[in-house]
């Protein structure tokens, strides 16, 4: 299997644009001879036909330029296997995910602490009591789990409280944007297009706008936090 960007298309309908461009012919023809010497062909696929954008809202361009490429080998050996093509988001690129089996499951997200949550006022306490909590007997390492798994819930339900509007905002603007660009990369259009360049320019509103939030806001890390703890006591042994 070969996935990546090849910077080349091999037919006139991987390309769109609404400004006549060229197509490069001459490099057309070589990477379609080379997948024939190497018995590569494309996976099937599902998602967006399209997989780059220039991001020229004034002369846009779409080609598809990522592929997955497979033998008959690999196709023997992995004969539910399927490609999907992702919205781009904020990259000029769609991510290109590759299963090897047919039946498609969606990842939980991962937990992730922002320094943001220690600007609340009733962090420190929200901290401490979920640390407190008592928790089943076992060994210490099966109670600092237990104790940092209650940590967890109490980070995401204060920031669900405390920092939810403006998480929201990027999160359903960013939906838009590739929401947007899902309709885009299989049936452009102009109109799209310019809904595409106004999308995006909320994202990255929102975007900046929380990142400055992060820089001016966050005064406590987490190893600081617990070090902090850690040597007063306010978390326990």
């Amino acid at each position: 299997m070969v996935v990546g960007d090849f910077n080349q298309i091999l037919s006139a309908n991987e390309h769109f644009s609404v400004l006549p461009h060229p197509l490069p012919l001459t490099g057309m023809s070589e990477f379609s001879q080379c997948l024939m010497k190497n018995d590569l062909s494309d996976l099937p696929s599902r998602g967006a036909f399209y997989t780059w954008t220039n991001n020229q809202p004034d002369d846009p361009v779409l080609r598809k330029l990522d592929r997955v490429l497979v033998n008959d080998h690999w196709r023997d050996t992995f004969p539910e296997a399927i490609a999907t093509y992702d919205s781009p988001g904020d990259s000029d690129h769609s991510p290109a995910l590759v299963y090897t089996s047919a039946h498609i499951q969606k990842n939980k997200n991962s937990f992730k602490y922002f320094s943001l949550l220690s600007t609340h006022p009733r962090f420190k306490e929200i901290i401490s009591a979920a640390w407190s909590e008592q928790t089943g007997v076992g060994s210490g390492l099966f109670t600092f789990a237990q104790k940092m798994k209650n940590v967890k819930a109490s980070c995401k339900q204060l920031n669900r409280e405390g920092f939810g509007n403006l998480q929201q905002r990027i999160k359903e603007s960013l939906e838009q944007l590739e929401s947007i660009q899902a309709e885009m990369m299989r049936t452009p259009t102009d109109s799209l297009f310019r809904e595409e360049f106004v999308a995006r320019q909320t994202w990255n509103f929102f975007a900046k706008a929380l990142e400055s939030f992060y820089r001016e806001k966050s005064r406590v890390g987490w190893p600081r936090l617990w070090l902090h703890f850690l040597t007063r006591g306010s978390v326990g042994h």
